[in-house]
Order: C-alpha cells, then structure tokens, then sequence
C-alpha cells in the first residue's frame, strides 16, 4: 500500500475516535455526584414543605372583598439567583420584603409579576404570575425572580400568615406560606 493510503486510513481512525470522545458522557467527580444529589434532596425537601399547604387557592377568596383591603407594594430592582422555588422574607423595621424565585428555568423569557398584595382573614396574600416564554429565547440557565416591599404601616399590628400564590400559563398554583409578627 501507498504512504497516501496509510495516512489517510490513520486520519478515518483519529476522526471517528475523536468523535466517539465527544460523544461519550461526561465523567463526573464523586464530589459533583454528591453536590447534585444534595441540590435535590434539598429541593424535594421545599417541595414538601410547599405541597400538603396547596389547599388553599385563590378561587377560595370571595370576589367581593373589601378595596381597602388591597395592599400597596414597590417592586425593588432586585434578584436572586435559587435554584428551587421558594420565598424569602426580610422582616425589616418599617417594611416587609418578599423575595419570590420561580427557580432553576434551562432558558430565558421566564419572568414574575405581582398581581396584587391584599389582606384577607388573617393572611397576607401576594398574587404573582410566573409568565412562560413566547418565541425563541436564549438556550442559557436563567433564575426568574422578583422582590416586592409591603410597607408595614398598611397592616395592624399582629400575627400574620404570609401566603404567596405562584401561578403559570398551565393554571397551576404553587402555595408558600409563613408566619410572620407585625409589630
């Protein structure tokens, strides 16, 4: 056989093998393994806390409750990065700030709005919506969230159920609650 032969018999070898090494999965350290595991378990842990208090919705709540009840809020230019779905409190001396994370999305166009902030039976109630993407978005990790102050002078002073309804574009609800002192 001809050199030419056995440098380009050699070059289909180095070229399907090297394709093979692309191709194979991804080795994992013993480290990594755990660290996934644990951001797992952690997060079916939330997701346990969360499910049992998805009884409450808000087709629970009357239409007809009181316009005085409706809260005022600031959406504060802020974020987050969670990689689970949760809530966040600061209880601060004149203001409550909720922190709430749609979690861990594989691309972008995910965002949060803040429907309402309203008092009803006890509870305070943040309505959000989680709003899906329309249309190509960027193929990167994004952490949709959003952080709201209540202005704690609106409510009287007591023990109080936070509640923050989480909703999507599938008509799911999500339910977070806490109790929290107003003083």
């Amino acid at each position: 056989m001809d050199f030419k032969w056995w440098i380009l018999i050699g070059a289909a070898i180095v070229a399907v093998g090297g394709s093979l090494f692309f191709l194979m999965p991804e080795e994992r350290s013993f480290e990594t393994r755990v660290e996934e595991k644990v951001e797992r378990d952690v997060e079916d842990k939330m997701m346990e806390k969360v499910m049992p208090m998805n009884r409450f919705t808000l087709s629970d709540i009357p239409d007809d409750f009181d316009e005085d009840d409706i809260l005022d809020f600031e959406v504060l230019d802020e974020s987050f990065k969670v990689k689970f779905r949760t809530v966040e409190i600061q209880d601060m001396e004149d203001m409550l700030k909720v922190m709430i994370s749609a979690g861990e999305k594989r691309t972008g166009g995910y965002s949060i709005d803040i429907d309402n902030v309203f008092l009803y039976e006890g509870n305070i109630i943040v309505s959000a919506f989680l709003n899906t993407p329309k249309g190509p978005t960027t193929q990167a990790f994004t952490y949709p969230s959003k952080v709201i102050a209540i202005d704690k002078s609106q409510i009287e002073s007591g023990e109080w159920t936070l509640i923050v309804v989480l909703d999507d574009s599938q008509k799911t609800e999500e339910v977070h609650m806490r109790t929290i002192m107003i003083d």
